[in-house]
């Protein structure tokens, strides 16, 4: 990678890094934000939303990477927060924005806010996914905002650190 940073988690010092707030298009490390937002937003992540199998064949269609949630199946947000990051599912990002949007919330604004309040000042964002878009774009040091900030929630470090998971329904 052109750009890098290295970060010694013990005391979260950055030891390397290169061109560190250069502009950057994110990728799936958006859904890390993705994460963070909604961690942010819900107290109860036994709530459920779901996607539709037209919004899956638009991601087929993006070539976007998938968690294969089924369609029409109602998931609870803890099951989509780690299809979202376990396998970068971007199936599950949508099923999460439409879990803001049935509660008149639009979860890419929610994300720029959050991003805003954590300090990022060179990032912004324009889907869930990570697809990619010109005005889609972060650094490595509001990534590292990010991050740190996942990680201060119980369930972002459960989230980020899980190596596998099954589903409560064990779908």
């Amino acid at each position: 990678s052109q750009e890098y940073m290295l970060v010694r988690m013990s005391d979260l010092q950055v030891l390397n890094g290169k061109d560190t707030d250069k502009i950057i298009y994110p990728a799936s490390l958006t859904k890390v934000l993705t994460l963070n937002t909604v961690l942010s937003l819900v107290d109860d992540l036994n709530e459920t939303s779901r996607i539709s199998p037209w919004q899956v064949r638009d991601l087929i269609n993006d070539d976007a990477s998938l968690a294969y949630i089924q369609t029409n199946y109602d998931y609870t947000l803890r099951d989509l927060l780690h299809a979202l990051i376990l396998p970068s599912g971007a199936d599950a990002a949508v099923a999460l924005q439409n879990y803001f949007f049935e509660k008149g919330m639009d979860l890419v604004e929610e994300m720029n806010k959050r991003a805003t309040i954590l300090g990022c000042t060179n990032s912004h964002f324009v889907n869930t996914t990570g697809l990619h878009d010109d005005d889609h774009y972060t650094t490595l040091n509001d990534l590292l905002k990010i991050v740190l900030d996942t990680l201060s929630y119980e369930d972002g470090r459960k989230i980020l650190g899980c190596m596998s998971y099954t589903t409560e329904d064990n779908i």
